[in-house]
């Protein structure tokens, strides 16, 4: 006997006179001498906590504080743990919306970030644990053990319970076994391996309240397993052998592959997009589960195949059933996956003019030219919304004068994601959030670059409280004014004055899976040196090139050698494995009497090489391996822009819609054709299937 528990939560009474009786066993137990051999605790459930997400900013209740402190100060004295019951399936029923089951089961997944400690959750029960850690040391009692008295999952579950099968019991209380047999720490107590009860060795059947009270064993009644984690029961698992997952556990299984629009909307129904890997939908497979008999057997249509899905789906969820289901599936079937970034090609949309046509338009343009991707400069409302349903995938910008108040106030950031983003999405493809502009590496921007990296944090903390961490990706784009030196590529490093802000800002960012964005202008460089910089290794034109004679590599163009000097300089500071994406690059087609190179000749030059490189889906020398993708400067002409000549005529398009110059785009208005597109008219059906080799598409029509 190691351990003496007293007490549960059974009301204020019996808070009140918990201490009293803590403090008569001990005595009790001291004076019979046992005091070594026996510790005396008493288990606390999570709700003794007023908050615990973050784990970070975890605190006692306040109604509990007058009983836990005089109780943690005894405990302190006689050197007792911290018994905590922390039950992850308890925390991803009571909010199924926002918590990813893969956290809690200890599966793979993207995690959570603490913004105030720095650290990475992989696990829904390690930030429980430290949840435990942090309102104690808030307490005064940082050095306490927490030992979890309690955890587990049940195997069964009422109907409200969702998550509650044997696949996830399985799942989870076999990774809590691999976990706690490698003796390690929490991210916070990295030191102190984790000690955990697993609750239960059986299932209780006379135990009160819902079904899955009953199911929380590892064992049956008769001694066999309830589902295999390694152990050995006193007989063998029945015949109808507990690793077979039923029609319900399997059809949630593969729920679990929906990502952000598979909530309820009971204003359209449900619009879902399946991911398959390798799965021909007319032969069984792993994708349902080897034992999920789909009637494929002899082979039925998919259509049916999904039908009997959406029907369990309905019962789950009680949506409106679809219309309609479209299903078209050419070649092998590969994954599918949602980016920030699709394909290598984007344009950057910025609006600083008073001529441009309304975003309904542009989004006509884009759709014509095929041009998937676009960054703009803020989240203006009417562009978000003339988006909706288009399929495009943007990138919105948190303005310079924002970073300030955001660095300091997390509110502020949230507050911004509710107003500018979270009301747009699923409809509106948002997939990134850019946090500035160019921030770092000017001479007047010191208070801005001490802000951009609590600024960043604020901002990927409160998409990650809203769940939208798998959706949006959250950068900042940098000038080539943070780079010491940039040639040759293998010399670049960045400025000592940005190093102090850089550093930092690149270990979050690698921690959150982030890309390095940086504005990449073969244009800038040529003209600030025509002198010596051959124009048509600027332009992807033939030229002799340059050989870096540290890596012994060759650069027939600028463009490549910007990006890989990027690369180099990210590799010094012990981020090689960071991908680099050009958020801004383009040639200007006029500008004023001192800008060599900026005229209309140029400009079409340099666009078309480059669309011509970046259709190739094809690396650098330095990056082989790594196609490069980049954001063209800029979609329009800007009247209004201040700055030189040049910086007002970048634009791929004239305001009215017809091409500044001809790289393969089409118009909205053809210089010699009276008619638009638009006076033609675009198809307004918000829902497109869309198949290629390789690939597949699913797409519900709900209305």
């Amino acid at each position: 006997m190691r351990y003496m528990e007293m007490g549960r939560d059974d009301g204020v009474e019996t808070s009140e006179a918990l201490l009293g009786a803590v403090k008569n066993v001990y005595s009790a137990v001291n004076r019979l001498g046992l005091r070594n051999l026996i510790q005396i605790s008493s288990p606390h459930s999570l709700g003794v906590f007023a908050i615990t997400y973050p784990p970070s900013a975890c605190i006692f209740k306040e109604s509990v504080v007058q009983y836990m402190k005089p109780l943690l100060e005894f405990f302190s004295q006689i050197n007792s743990p911290f018994f905590i019951n922390a039950y992850p399936f308890l925390a991803y029923i009571t909010d199924t919306d926002h918590i990813d089951i893969n956290y809690a089961l200890f599966q793979k997944n993207r995690g959570i970030y603490d913004a105030k400690t720095n650290l990475h959750y992989d696990n829904l029960f390690d930030a429980q644990v430290d949840a435990a850690y942090t309102a104690l040391k808030g307490a005064g009692y940082e050095k306490m053990e927490v030992i979890v008295s309690e955890t587990g999952w049940p195997s069964r579950g009422d109907a409200n319970e969702v998550g509650a099968t044997l696949k996830n019991a399985r799942t989870y209380n076999s990774n809590l076994k691999k976990r706690l047999a490698k003796k390690k720490g929490t991210p916070l107590k990295p030191k102190t391996p984790v000690k955990a009860y697993v609750f239960a060795l059986f299932n209780e059947n006379l135990k009160p309240g819902p079904t899955s009270e009953r199911n929380f064993g590892l064992f049956k009644p008769d001694g066999s397993i309830s589902y295999d984690i390694g152990f050995t029961g006193l007989k063998p698992a029945s015949s109808a052998a507990s690793s077979l997952l039923s029609r319900e556990e399997a059809v949630q299984h593969q729920l679990d592959a929906l990502k952000y629009n598979d909530q309820p909307r009971p204003d359209y129904g449900m619009k879902v997009m399946y991911r398959f890997a390798g799965f021909d939908p007319f032969e069984r497979s792993t994708y349902f589960g080897l034992f999920f008999d789909l009637g494929q057997n002899p082979p039925t249509p998919i259509e049916e195949v999904f039908e009997r899905i959406f029907e369990y789906i309905d019962s789950l969820f009680r949506i409106v059933r679809p219309r309609k289901l479209f299903f078209m599936a050419i070649g092998n079937g590969s994954l599918y996956n949602v980016q920030a970034f699709t394909g290598t090609f984007g344009v950057n949309y910025g609006r600083i003019a008073d001529n441009l046509p309304p975003p309904e338009s542009v989004v006509t343009l884009l759709k014509a030219a095929k041009i998937k991707n676009i960054r703009i400069y803020d989240a203006d409302h009417s562009v978000l919304k003339a988006f909706k349903n288009s399929g495009i995938e943007i990138v919105v910008g948190i303005g310079n004068e924002f970073i300030k108040d955001m660095s300091v106030y997390e509110d502020r950031a949230m507050d911004w994601i509710k107003e500018n983003v979270q009301p747009y999405l699923p409809e509106t493809h948002i997939r990134g959030i850019a946090v500035g502009n160019e921030i770092l590496g000017r001479d007047d921007g010191v208070e801005t670059a001490e802000a951009l990296l609590g600024a960043v944090k604020n901002v990927y903390s409160a998409v990650d409280r809203l769940r939208l961490t798998n959706l949006i990706q959250i950068s900042s784009p940098h000038s080539q004014g943070v780079f010491a030196n940039s040639y040759p590529p293998s010399a670049c490093i960045f400025k000592e004055s940005v190093v102090q802000y850089m550093k930092p800002l690149l270990e979050f960012f690698s921690q959150i899976n982030s890309p390095f964005f940086i504005n990449a202008y073969p244009f800038l460089a040529y003209i600030s040196d025509p002198d010596h910089i051959d124009i048509n290794y600027a332009l992807f034109q033939k030229n002799p090139g340059i050989v870096d004679p540290k890596t012994n590599l060759h650069y027939d163009n600028m463009f490549d050698a910007q990006v890989d000097a990027a690369y180099a300089a990210l590799e010094g500071a012990g981020y090689g494995k960071m991908e680099v994406i050009v958020s801004e690059t383009g040639w200007a087609s006029r500008g004023d009497a001192n800008e060599v190179g900026a005229t209309l000749k140029n400009a079409r030059t340099y666009n078309n090489n480059l669309k011509k490189k970046l259709a190739k889906k094809k690396g650098t020398p330095l990056r082989p391996k790594t196609p490069v993708k980049a954001y063209v400067f800029a979609l329009f002409n800007e009247n209004l822009k201040p700055g030189p000549t040049s910086e007002r005529n970048f634009g791929l398009f004239k305001p009215d819609g017809s091409i500044s110059y001809d790289i393969g785009f089409t118009g909205l208005k053809p210089a010699s054709a009276a008619s638009t597109l638009l006076s033609r008219g675009w198809s307004s059906t918000p829902y497109l299937v869309l198949a290629t080799c390789g690939s597949l598409l699913l797409l519900i029509l709900t209305s």
